[in-house]
């Protein structure tokens, strides 16, 4: 999932990435004189965009200014579908079904691009437990394809009270998040955009920078060409601060269950959330740096510092 506030070019990045994956290119390439940022692999193939948002004017607009920039050929496989009817209902099974017998019409599909998820949830309410069903849809669609989904959503409103907490939250119920493998919350600074993951299954990818670019058709504000370069991120690096919380706090206070970590963590700092900290602690897991083993009470884990960091 990608998801942040409205107008952080989070479409927008998905269909570059799209554009990518049809093309076999490399995603964020090096930005010519830039300053750094990684760019990644992609697995080449067909990839669709099921658009429940922008509008037909919009998605082909973009359509053709992505296959642009890629120097794609008319037949290549990047497809989109705008406002399609009848309306797609994740929340209702049968419409998964006929999604999946739809989607498998396509060869070679690589990645499946939805935007957004409150447009495709029917009568669930986004903040209750009913997302679980929706968001069990999407797996099963993922599962039988063999594609990868990509549902773009909204932040949490940030409030008084949350202390720069709900930024890094999604929008609606808890098991939104709890659903997905990866959950990226973009910001935009004027043509740099930032990428932090907020969940990873494993071990989470640092956060990843992108620049902006455009250009525009003679006489007119339509997109002729867009394209996102590598570049370093923006903002600190929130994941290695999390990790560095850990160590800290189990330096200063010795074994510990995940939730008492979580407790001490967020008193010193509310803005590291619960998930990243479970984050932190399965990467210093997996290298060593932490230590994890049964505790006293049945299914509690204990966590402890092992190697030296």
């Amino acid at each position: 999932m990608l998801f942040g506030p409205p107008g952080c070019l989070k479409s927008l990045l998905a269909l570059d990435l799209a554009a990518c994956v049809v093309a076999g290119v490399d995603w964020l390439p090096p930005d010519p004189g830039g300053t750094g940022g990684e760019t990644y692999d992609v697995t080449q193939g067909a990839s669709v965009l099921l658009d429940f948002d922008n509008g037909s004017d919009t998605t082909l607009e973009r359509l053709e200014a992505v296959g642009r920039t890629r120097n794609l050929p008319q037949a290549a496989p990047l497809y989109a579908v705008s406002m399609p009817q009848p309306w797609l209902d994740a929340s209702k099974i049968g419409h998964a079904q006929q999604l999946i017998g739809w989607l498998q019409g396509f060869q070679n599909l690589a990645l499946v691009i939805v935007d957004n998820l409150a447009a495709v949830s029917g009568s669930a309410d986004e903040n209750s437990s009913e997302m679980v069903q929706v968001l069990g849809a999407f797996r099963f669609v993922a599962e039988q394809t063999g594609a990868a989904i990509l549902l773009i959503h909204h932040a949490r409103k940030a409030s008084a009270s949350s202390k720069g907490q709900n930024g890094d939250s999604i929008r609606g119920h808890s098991s939104i998040m709890a659903a997905l493998d990866l959950a990226l919350s973009v910001e935009r600074d004027d043509d740099m955009v930032t990428l932090e993951a907020v969940k990873a299954r494993g071990n989470p990818p640092d956060p990843i920078g992108a620049r902006y670019t455009y250009t525009h058709k003679s006489g007119s504000y339509d997109l002729a060409e867009v394209r996102f370069f590598a570049a370093k991120p923006a903002k600190a690096n929130r994941n290695q601060d999390a990790r560095a919380a850990v160590i800290d706090a189990l330096t200063k206070g010795g074994s510990m269950n995940q939730s008492a970590i979580v407790t001490t963590i967020q008193k010193a700092n509310p803005k590291i959330s619960r998930y990243r900290v479970r984050n932190a602690l399965e990467y210093l897991v997996k290298r060593g740096i932490v230590c994890e083993r049964s505790g006293p009470l049945k299914n509690a884990l204990i966590y402890e510092l092992g190697l030296t960091p």
